[in-house]
């Protein structure tokens, strides 16, 4: 009967998942101000943050005309889990990025099955401690990540 139940809960996550990549994934600033208008007392994977987790996350991401190009993702490695994080990140078509985010917990099969949807999507050009800081140039900087396209 568990495994049924895992069985099912997986199968629903899927669904859930394929839903997020089916969406336009959030590429600047209006757009991110569009989804917060759009899902205010809705449902948002952005829920599970605190009201300041929340806000830090999103004052971290960088923009260009590429789409996301950055963030800063110290408080997702504090308050969510893989699962958590990979919903977020899908948001902005950036689900590849998770398993650059050393330490994130991974306690489920949910967890483990949201790092191996995104492990195969990773792009080298993807840097780990490193923030857009202009045009093509990646700087040092800890728990934030220096996208492609920047």
């Amino acid at each position: 009967m568990r495994i049924l139940y895992i069985a099912l809960f997986l199968a629903i996550n899927l669904i859930s998942q394929a839903a997020f990549a089916q969406q336009k994934p959030i590429s600047s600033v209006s757009q991110l101000n569009a989804y917060l208008k759009e899902t205010s007392g809705k449902s948002s994977p952005l829920d599970r943050f605190s009201s300041e987790g929340k806000a830090q996350f999103l004052n971290g991401l960088r923009f260009n005309n590429n789409g996301l190009v950055g963030l800063d993702y110290s408080s997702m490695l504090a308050e969510l889990n893989a699962e958590q994080a990979y919903k977020v990140l899908a948001l902005f078509g950036a689900g590849r990025v998770l398993p650059l985010i050393k330490g994130i917990r991974i306690q489920t099969p949910e967890d483990k099955h949201s790092m191996s949807l995104a492990t195969p999507m990773m792009r080298v050009d993807d840097h780990d401690s490193y923030r857009c800081d202009s045009p093509h140039t990646c700087a040092y900087a800890p728990q934030k990540i220096c996208m492609s396209g920047c």
